[in-house]
């Protein structure tokens, strides 16, 4: 009956705020508490030109102090893919940017950002998944071409 009780009220406060956790270069982690659900980071696959590419919008500097470029090189290289950062047009205030990755990499970029990077699951929505079946990643993928050792 406790253990009901302190759910209720962790996720009663979840709601009111979020705890932030960033890592400096160094490897020393801030902790802090920010007001409201955390942002929102949308995952997303589309066709363009006849090219499978994965679309992850929300990582703004702003929000979770992600440098966009950084993080598109590094997701590029961790999933053996092309990758970059687009600018949108007509976009909202909070997103201006984006990054792109060629291939349906929507779960294993999930993977990354919640284990990884720190990133709360609740604030990732994937629209991948309710496309129909040749428009999302098929299998957990692993890049092929990178040796780890």
């Amino acid at each position: 009956r406790v253990d009901s009780l302190v759910q209720f009220i962790i996720s009663r406060m979840s709601k009111l705020c979020h705890k932030v956790v960033q890592v400096s270069p160094v490897g020393a982690e801030k902790i802090s508490f920010r007001n409201g659900s955390p942002a929102a980071i949308l995952v997303r696959t589309e066709k363009r030109r006849n090219h499978n590419i994965t679309l992850v919008q929300g990582l703004d500097t702003k929000v979770y102090g992600f440098d966009l470029e950084k993080m598109s090189t590094y997701l590029s290289k961790r999933l053996a893919a092309s990758g970059g950062v687009e600018e949108l047009p007509g976009s909202k205030v909070d997103i201006k940017r984006q990054i792109y990755l060629g291939g349906f990499w929507d779960r294993a970029v999930i993977n990354i950002l919640t284990e990884e990077l720190g990133v709360p699951p609740e604030a990732i929505k994937n629209d991948a998944e309710n496309k129909k079946g040749n428009m999302k990643q098929k299998k957990d993928q692993k890049s092929s071409n990178v040796i780890r050792g």
